[in-house]
Protein backbone atom coordinates (compact mmCIF):
# COMPACT_ATOMS: atom_id res chain seq x y z
CA UNK A 1 0.00 0.00 0.00
CA UNK A 2 1.59 3.55 -0.92
CA UNK A 3 2.51 5.39 2.34
CA UNK A 4 0.89 8.75 0.63
CA UNK A 5 -2.73 8.77 -0.49
CA UNK A 6 -3.18 10.36 -3.66
CA UNK A 7 -5.79 13.29 -3.63
CA UNK A 8 -8.46 11.43 -6.06
CA UNK A 9 -8.28 8.28 -3.30
CA UNK A 10 -8.02 10.35 -0.72
CA UNK A 11 -11.47 12.56 -1.51
CA UNK A 12 -13.27 9.13 -2.60
CA UNK A 13 -12.31 7.53 1.07
CA UNK A 14 -13.82 10.22 2.69
CA UNK A 15 -17.10 10.14 1.05
CA UNK A 16 -17.70 6.20 1.54
CA UNK A 17 -16.37 6.38 5.41
CA UNK A 18 -20.22 7.11 6.31
CA UNK A 19 -22.88 5.67 5.78
CA UNK A 20 -24.26 2.12 5.28
CA UNK A 21 -25.25 0.09 2.11
CA UNK A 22 -27.81 -2.91 3.51
CA UNK A 23 -27.22 -5.78 5.75
CA UNK A 24 -25.37 -8.74 4.29
CA UNK A 25 -25.30 -12.74 6.02
CA UNK A 26 -22.43 -14.17 5.36
CA UNK A 27 -21.58 -18.57 5.60
CA UNK A 28 -19.26 -19.89 8.31
CA UNK A 29 -16.20 -20.16 7.59
CA UNK A 30 -13.36 -22.06 9.44
CA UNK A 31 -11.03 -19.28 11.56
CA UNK A 32 -8.20 -21.63 11.31
CA UNK A 33 -8.01 -21.92 7.40
CA UNK A 34 -6.66 -19.27 5.07
CA UNK A 35 -9.06 -17.54 2.56
CA UNK A 36 -8.37 -16.43 -0.76
CA UNK A 37 -10.96 -13.77 -1.90
CA UNK A 38 -11.59 -13.79 -6.01
CA UNK A 39 -13.48 -11.08 -7.98
CA UNK A 40 -15.76 -12.09 -10.92
CA UNK A 41 -15.78 -9.18 -13.54
CA UNK A 42 -18.77 -11.30 -15.27
CA UNK A 43 -20.44 -15.23 -14.55
CA UNK A 44 -17.79 -16.60 -17.37
CA UNK A 45 -15.11 -14.76 -15.41
CA UNK A 46 -16.46 -16.57 -12.36
CA UNK A 47 -15.81 -19.99 -13.53
CA UNK A 48 -12.83 -19.48 -14.86
CA UNK A 49 -11.59 -18.25 -11.64
CA UNK A 50 -13.49 -21.28 -10.14
CA UNK A 51 -10.79 -23.87 -12.37
CA UNK A 52 -7.92 -21.62 -10.50
CA UNK A 53 -9.43 -22.11 -7.42
CA UNK A 54 -9.37 -25.82 -7.92
CA UNK A 55 -5.49 -25.66 -8.89
CA UNK A 56 -5.03 -23.81 -5.96
CA UNK A 57 -6.94 -26.73 -3.99
CA UNK A 58 -4.83 -29.68 -5.33
CA UNK A 59 -1.55 -28.04 -3.66
CA UNK A 60 -3.26 -27.17 -0.44
CA UNK A 61 -6.29 -28.52 -0.24
CA UNK A 62 -7.34 -26.55 3.76
CA UNK A 63 -7.93 -22.72 1.58
CA UNK A 64 -11.33 -21.74 1.38
CA UNK A 65 -12.46 -19.67 -1.53
CA UNK A 66 -14.60 -16.53 -1.58
CA UNK A 67 -16.12 -15.37 -4.71
CA UNK A 68 -17.31 -11.98 -4.95
CA UNK A 69 -18.71 -9.70 -8.33
CA UNK A 70 -20.33 -11.68 -10.83
CA UNK A 71 -21.84 -15.16 -10.23
CA UNK A 72 -22.10 -18.43 -11.88
CA UNK A 73 -22.86 -21.91 -11.78
CA UNK A 74 -20.28 -22.95 -9.14
CA UNK A 75 -20.03 -26.14 -7.60
CA UNK A 76 -16.29 -26.94 -6.05
CA UNK A 77 -16.41 -27.39 -2.03
CA UNK A 78 -15.52 -25.02 0.16
CA UNK A 79 -16.08 -22.23 -2.28
CA UNK A 80 -18.24 -19.49 -1.30
CA UNK A 81 -20.32 -16.88 -4.04
CA UNK A 82 -21.42 -13.57 -1.79
CA UNK A 83 -22.37 -10.38 -3.22
CA UNK A 84 -19.10 -7.75 -2.61
CA UNK A 85 -20.03 -4.67 0.19
CA UNK A 86 -21.09 -1.66 -0.67
CA UNK A 87 -18.50 1.02 -0.73
CA UNK A 88 -19.38 2.15 2.97
CA UNK A 89 -16.73 1.44 5.85
CA UNK A 90 -18.96 -0.34 8.51
CA UNK A 91 -20.38 -2.70 5.15
CA UNK A 92 -16.74 -3.24 4.13
CA UNK A 93 -15.19 -3.76 7.58
CA UNK A 94 -17.95 -6.48 7.96
CA UNK A 95 -16.97 -8.21 4.87
CA UNK A 96 -13.30 -8.48 5.95
CA UNK A 97 -14.07 -9.39 9.74
CA UNK A 98 -16.09 -11.94 8.20
CA UNK A 99 -13.48 -13.76 5.44
CA UNK A 100 -10.33 -12.14 6.72
CA UNK A 101 -8.45 -12.89 3.48
CA UNK A 102 -4.94 -13.36 2.63
CA UNK A 103 -5.05 -12.31 -1.36
CA UNK A 104 -7.37 -10.89 -3.19
CA UNK A 105 -7.19 -11.62 -7.15
CA UNK A 106 -9.06 -8.85 -8.67
CA UNK A 107 -10.33 -9.40 -12.48
CA UNK A 108 -12.19 -6.61 -14.75
CA UNK A 109 -12.14 -3.04 -15.15
CA UNK A 110 -14.49 -2.37 -12.59
CA UNK A 111 -12.85 -1.15 -8.84
CA UNK A 112 -13.91 -0.51 -5.92
CA UNK A 113 -11.29 1.95 -4.21
CA UNK A 114 -12.70 1.40 -0.67
CA UNK A 115 -13.01 -2.04 -0.51
CA UNK A 116 -9.64 -2.74 -2.25
CA UNK A 117 -7.78 0.15 0.20
CA UNK A 118 -9.06 -0.99 3.18
CA UNK A 119 -8.46 -4.78 2.33
CA UNK A 120 -5.01 -3.80 1.42
CA UNK A 121 -4.49 -2.16 4.93
CA UNK A 122 -5.59 -5.18 6.85
CA UNK A 123 -2.24 -7.05 5.28
CA UNK A 124 -4.66 -8.58 2.32
CA UNK A 125 -2.51 -9.02 -1.16
CA UNK A 126 -3.92 -7.97 -3.74
CA UNK A 127 -3.35 -8.71 -7.43
CA UNK A 128 -5.10 -7.71 -10.37
CA UNK A 129 -5.19 -10.39 -13.33
CA UNK A 130 -6.98 -11.01 -16.82
CA UNK A 131 -6.21 -6.99 -17.43
CA UNK A 132 -7.54 -5.65 -20.93
CA UNK A 133 -6.78 -2.39 -22.67
CA UNK A 134 -9.78 -0.82 -21.79
CA UNK A 135 -11.05 2.06 -19.57
CA UNK A 136 -11.20 1.42 -15.46
CA UNK A 137 -13.99 2.57 -13.83
CA UNK A 138 -14.97 3.56 -10.06
CA UNK A 139 -18.40 3.98 -8.18
CA UNK A 140 -17.77 7.78 -8.22
CA UNK A 141 -19.66 10.86 -8.54
CA UNK A 142 -18.08 12.97 -11.63
CA UNK A 143 -16.58 15.45 -9.88
CA UNK A 144 -13.93 13.67 -8.23
CA UNK A 145 -10.57 13.09 -9.52
CA UNK A 146 -9.78 9.76 -10.96
CA UNK A 147 -8.86 7.27 -8.67
CA UNK A 148 -8.55 4.48 -10.74
CA UNK A 149 -4.46 4.64 -10.82
CA UNK A 150 -4.10 4.90 -7.21
CA UNK A 151 -6.52 1.93 -6.87
CA UNK A 152 -4.38 -0.04 -9.27
CA UNK A 153 -1.22 1.19 -6.92
CA UNK A 154 -2.43 -1.41 -3.93
CA UNK A 155 -1.87 -4.11 -5.94
CA UNK A 156 1.51 -5.83 -5.87
CA UNK A 157 1.17 -7.60 -9.20
CA UNK A 158 -1.15 -6.17 -12.77
CA UNK A 159 -1.32 -9.38 -15.04
CA UNK A 160 -2.09 -7.52 -18.45
CA UNK A 161 -4.14 -10.25 -20.88
CA UNK A 162 -1.47 -9.06 -24.41
CA UNK A 163 1.15 -5.84 -25.35
CA UNK A 164 -1.79 -3.44 -25.91
CA UNK A 165 -2.58 -3.79 -22.09
CA UNK A 166 0.49 -3.35 -20.94
CA UNK A 167 0.89 -0.02 -22.69
CA UNK A 168 -1.99 0.58 -21.14
CA UNK A 169 -1.17 0.07 -17.76
CA UNK A 170 2.43 1.78 -18.43
CA UNK A 171 0.73 4.35 -19.17
CA UNK A 172 -1.36 4.77 -15.60
CA UNK A 173 2.19 4.15 -14.26
CA UNK A 174 1.74 2.56 -11.53
CA UNK A 175 4.63 3.17 -8.98
CA UNK A 176 4.13 -0.29 -6.72
CA UNK A 177 2.75 -2.91 -8.63
CA UNK A 178 5.19 -5.46 -11.05
CA UNK A 179 3.34 -5.14 -14.32
CA UNK A 180 3.17 -9.13 -16.39
CA UNK A 181 1.96 -9.65 -19.69
CA UNK A 182 0.77 -13.14 -19.27
CA UNK A 183 -2.56 -13.90 -21.26
CA UNK A 184 -6.08 -13.79 -20.56
CA UNK A 185 -7.30 -15.75 -17.66
CA UNK A 186 -8.92 -19.06 -19.19
CA UNK A 187 -11.32 -21.60 -17.77
CA UNK A 188 -9.06 -24.44 -18.95
CA UNK A 189 -9.24 -27.29 -16.21
CA UNK A 190 -6.92 -30.16 -15.91
CA UNK A 191 -7.15 -32.18 -18.92
CA UNK A 192 -9.29 -35.06 -18.69
CA UNK A 193 -7.09 -38.39 -18.46
CA UNK A 194 -7.81 -41.65 -19.80
CA UNK A 195 -5.92 -45.08 -19.93
CA UNK A 196 -3.28 -45.06 -22.54
CA UNK A 197 -3.42 -48.55 -23.34
CA UNK A 198 -7.11 -48.33 -23.84
CA UNK A 199 -6.83 -45.47 -26.46
CA UNK A 200 -4.20 -47.25 -28.33
CA UNK A 201 -6.49 -50.89 -28.32
CA UNK A 202 -9.87 -48.59 -29.62
CA UNK A 203 -7.16 -46.87 -32.22
CA UNK A 204 -6.06 -50.39 -33.45
CA UNK A 205 -10.20 -51.63 -34.00
CA UNK A 206 -11.36 -48.59 -35.74
CA UNK A 207 -8.63 -49.82 -38.35
CA UNK A 208 -7.68 -45.97 -39.72
CA UNK A 209 -10.94 -45.32 -40.18
CA UNK A 210 -11.99 -41.18 -39.77
CA UNK A 211 -13.99 -40.72 -36.37
CA UNK A 212 -16.39 -37.74 -35.13
CA UNK A 213 -17.35 -37.62 -31.55
CA UNK A 214 -20.08 -36.00 -30.29
CA UNK A 215 -19.89 -35.20 -27.00
CA UNK A 216 -22.21 -34.16 -23.91
CA UNK A 217 -25.12 -34.88 -26.41
CA UNK A 218 -28.38 -33.73 -24.38
CA UNK A 219 -31.74 -36.17 -25.52
CA UNK A 220 -32.91 -33.32 -28.10
CA UNK A 221 -29.41 -33.88 -30.23
CA UNK A 222 -29.27 -37.30 -30.28
CA UNK A 223 -31.45 -37.39 -34.17
CA UNK A 224 -29.98 -33.83 -35.49
CA UNK A 225 -26.18 -35.61 -34.99
CA UNK A 226 -27.69 -39.37 -36.57
CA UNK A 227 -28.78 -37.17 -39.49
CA UNK A 228 -25.73 -35.41 -39.57
CA UNK A 229 -23.43 -38.58 -39.63
CA UNK A 230 -26.13 -40.21 -41.77
CA UNK A 231 -25.13 -37.38 -45.04
CA UNK A 232 -21.60 -37.64 -43.73
CA UNK A 233 -21.38 -41.45 -44.25
CA UNK A 234 -22.88 -40.76 -47.49
CA UNK A 235 -19.04 -39.38 -48.75
CA UNK A 236 -17.02 -40.93 -46.13
CA UNK A 237 -18.89 -44.35 -45.50
CA UNK A 238 -15.88 -45.80 -43.07
CA UNK A 239 -17.18 -42.72 -40.98
CA UNK A 240 -17.33 -43.49 -37.45
CA UNK A 241 -19.44 -41.51 -35.13
CA UNK A 242 -19.08 -42.16 -31.33
CA UNK A 243 -22.20 -40.38 -29.37
CA UNK A 244 -20.98 -39.44 -25.86
CA UNK A 245 -23.84 -38.64 -23.88
CA UNK A 246 -24.78 -35.88 -21.23
CA UNK A 247 -25.22 -38.23 -18.93
CA UNK A 248 -26.99 -41.67 -18.22
CA UNK A 249 -30.76 -40.35 -17.89
CA UNK A 250 -30.15 -40.27 -21.75
CA UNK A 251 -29.40 -43.66 -22.96
CA UNK A 252 -32.98 -45.17 -22.75
CA UNK A 253 -34.07 -42.53 -25.67
CA UNK A 254 -31.12 -42.84 -27.31
CA UNK A 255 -30.97 -46.44 -27.78
CA UNK A 256 -34.44 -46.16 -29.27
CA UNK A 257 -33.24 -43.42 -31.78
CA UNK A 258 -30.60 -45.53 -33.14
CA UNK A 259 -32.60 -48.63 -33.52
CA UNK A 260 -35.32 -46.63 -35.28
CA UNK A 261 -32.25 -45.21 -37.48
CA UNK A 262 -31.13 -49.11 -38.31
CA UNK A 263 -27.00 -48.20 -37.95
CA UNK A 264 -25.22 -50.31 -36.55
CA UNK A 265 -24.15 -49.61 -33.46
CA UNK A 266 -21.81 -50.63 -30.87
CA UNK A 267 -22.81 -50.33 -27.24
CA UNK A 268 -19.22 -49.62 -25.22
CA UNK A 269 -20.45 -49.28 -22.11
CA UNK A 270 -22.11 -52.58 -22.09
CA UNK A 271 -19.20 -54.24 -23.30
CA UNK A 272 -19.45 -54.14 -27.29
CA UNK A 273 -16.67 -54.05 -29.48
CA UNK A 274 -16.13 -51.90 -32.31
CA UNK A 275 -15.77 -53.87 -35.86
CA UNK A 276 -15.36 -52.73 -39.07
CA UNK A 277 -19.32 -52.84 -39.75
CA UNK A 278 -20.05 -50.16 -36.47
CA UNK A 279 -21.33 -46.93 -37.54
CA UNK A 280 -21.71 -45.24 -34.26
CA UNK A 281 -20.48 -45.85 -30.93
CA UNK A 282 -22.40 -45.09 -28.35
CA UNK A 283 -21.10 -44.23 -24.78
CA UNK A 284 -22.51 -42.06 -21.20
CA UNK A 285 -19.40 -43.19 -19.48
CA UNK A 286 -18.00 -39.76 -18.30
CA UNK A 287 -14.51 -41.61 -17.17
CA UNK A 288 -14.40 -42.40 -21.12
CA UNK A 289 -14.71 -39.15 -22.33
CA UNK A 290 -10.83 -38.30 -22.24
CA UNK A 291 -10.22 -41.38 -24.29
CA UNK A 292 -12.80 -39.96 -26.67
CA UNK A 293 -11.39 -36.54 -27.38
CA UNK A 294 -7.99 -38.18 -27.85
CA UNK A 295 -9.51 -40.46 -30.58
CA UNK A 296 -11.22 -37.93 -32.53
CA UNK A 297 -9.76 -35.41 -34.33
CA UNK A 298 -13.33 -33.39 -34.89
CA UNK A 299 -15.49 -32.92 -31.70
CA UNK A 300 -19.19 -31.67 -31.89
CA UNK A 301 -19.86 -30.31 -28.56
CA UNK A 302 -23.49 -30.72 -27.44
CA UNK A 303 -25.48 -29.13 -25.18
CA UNK A 304 -25.87 -26.14 -27.71
CA UNK A 305 -27.70 -27.01 -30.44
CA UNK A 306 -31.26 -27.03 -28.78
CA UNK A 307 -32.43 -23.78 -27.44
CA UNK A 308 -32.47 -23.72 -23.89
CA UNK A 309 -29.30 -25.38 -23.58
CA UNK A 310 -25.96 -23.51 -22.41
CA UNK A 311 -23.26 -25.19 -24.10
CA UNK A 312 -20.07 -26.80 -22.04
CA UNK A 313 -17.04 -25.74 -21.29
CA UNK A 314 -14.86 -26.00 -24.98
CA UNK A 315 -11.62 -25.84 -23.29
CA UNK A 316 -11.80 -29.77 -22.11
CA UNK A 317 -11.68 -30.63 -25.90
CA UNK A 318 -9.17 -28.29 -27.17
CA UNK A 319 -6.37 -29.24 -24.74
CA UNK A 320 -6.85 -32.98 -25.64
CA UNK A 321 -5.96 -31.65 -29.49
CA UNK A 322 -9.79 -32.14 -30.91
CA UNK A 323 -11.13 -29.54 -33.78
CA UNK A 324 -14.03 -27.78 -32.36
CA UNK A 325 -17.93 -27.34 -33.81
CA UNK A 326 -20.97 -26.16 -31.67
CA UNK A 327 -24.37 -24.88 -32.04
CA UNK A 328 -25.81 -21.27 -30.98
CA UNK A 329 -26.92 -22.17 -27.39
CA UNK A 330 -23.50 -21.58 -25.64
CA UNK A 331 -24.31 -18.88 -23.64
CA UNK A 332 -22.65 -20.16 -20.54
CA UNK A 333 -18.80 -20.17 -22.18
CA UNK A 334 -19.79 -17.89 -24.99
CA UNK A 335 -16.47 -15.93 -24.61
CA UNK A 336 -14.44 -19.42 -24.30
CA UNK A 337 -16.34 -20.14 -27.67
CA UNK A 338 -15.63 -16.82 -29.29
CA UNK A 339 -11.69 -16.91 -28.19
CA UNK A 340 -11.54 -20.39 -29.91
CA UNK A 341 -12.90 -19.12 -33.29
CA UNK A 342 -10.94 -16.06 -33.52
CA UNK A 343 -7.78 -18.30 -33.01
CA UNK A 344 -9.49 -20.72 -35.78
CA UNK A 345 -10.19 -23.60 -33.23
CA UNK A 346 -13.49 -23.82 -33.00
CA UNK A 347 -16.89 -23.33 -35.86
CA UNK A 348 -20.63 -22.69 -35.24
CA UNK A 349 -23.28 -25.06 -36.92
CA UNK A 350 -26.78 -24.34 -36.68
CA UNK A 351 -28.19 -27.61 -37.42
CA UNK A 352 -28.45 -31.45 -39.16
CA UNK A 353 -26.76 -30.15 -42.67
CA UNK A 354 -24.65 -27.77 -41.18
CA UNK A 355 -23.22 -29.90 -38.91
CA UNK A 356 -22.99 -32.63 -41.75
CA UNK A 357 -21.38 -29.87 -44.02
CA UNK A 358 -19.02 -28.78 -41.24
CA UNK A 359 -17.84 -32.58 -40.11
CA UNK A 360 -17.04 -33.47 -43.88
CA UNK A 361 -15.13 -30.16 -43.81
CA UNK A 362 -13.00 -30.25 -40.72
CA UNK A 363 -12.70 -33.94 -40.49
CA UNK A 364 -9.94 -33.94 -43.58
CA UNK A 365 -6.94 -34.21 -41.71
CA UNK A 366 -4.89 -31.08 -42.72
CA UNK A 367 -7.92 -28.79 -41.74
CA UNK A 368 -8.41 -30.88 -38.19
CA UNK A 369 -4.80 -30.79 -37.32
CA UNK A 370 -4.37 -26.47 -38.12
CA UNK A 371 -8.01 -26.42 -36.10
CA UNK A 372 -6.29 -28.61 -33.14
CA UNK A 373 -3.29 -26.92 -33.28
CA UNK A 374 -4.80 -23.44 -33.00
CA UNK A 375 -7.25 -24.46 -29.78
CA UNK A 376 -3.78 -26.37 -28.09
CA UNK A 377 -2.38 -22.98 -28.38
CA UNK A 378 -5.11 -20.95 -27.13
CA UNK A 379 -4.78 -23.38 -24.07
CA UNK A 380 -1.44 -23.39 -23.41
CA UNK A 381 -1.02 -19.22 -23.60
CA UNK A 382 -3.70 -19.50 -21.48
CA UNK A 383 -2.22 -21.89 -18.78
CA UNK A 384 0.53 -19.28 -17.86
CA UNK A 385 -1.51 -16.83 -16.21
CA UNK A 386 -3.23 -19.78 -14.25
CA UNK A 387 0.34 -21.53 -13.34
CA UNK A 388 1.76 -17.97 -12.40
CA UNK A 389 -1.48 -17.02 -9.74
CA UNK A 390 -1.08 -20.66 -8.47
CA UNK A 391 2.10 -19.57 -7.50
CA UNK A 392 1.65 -16.45 -6.52
CA UNK A 393 -1.45 -17.68 -4.00
CA UNK A 394 0.59 -20.54 -2.38
CA UNK A 395 3.88 -18.56 -1.53
CA UNK A 396 0.88 -15.77 -0.18
CA UNK A 397 -0.52 -18.29 2.02
CA UNK A 398 2.92 -19.82 3.19
CA UNK A 399 4.16 -16.01 3.61
CA UNK A 400 1.29 -15.57 5.55
CA UNK A 401 0.95 -18.22 7.95
CA UNK A 402 4.89 -17.55 9.04
CA UNK A 403 4.06 -14.49 10.34
CA UNK A 404 4.44 -14.28 14.32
Amino acid sequence: MPYRRPLGLSAYLALTRAGTGRSYIYPDLNPDLPVVWCHAARSDTARRLEHLCRRIQLQRDDVQFVITGAMGDLTMDRLYSVDAPEEAQADIQAFLDWCRPVLCIWTGHNLRPALMWRAAGRGCRIVAADITDGAFRIPARRWLPDCSAATLDLCTDIFATDESAMRSMRRMAPTHAKLHNSGPLLGAGLPLTGSEDLREEIQDMCAGRPIWLAAHLSPGEVQQVLMAHRAVSRYAHRCLLIAALQDESGRAAATRTLEDTGLRVCDWDNGDDIDENTQVVLSSDPDMLGVWYQLAPVTFLGGSLVTGEHGHDPYEAAALGSAILYGPNVGAYLSAYSTLVEAGAARIVRDADSLATAVRATIAPDVSAAMALAGWTVVSDGAELTDALVTLAIETIETAEARP
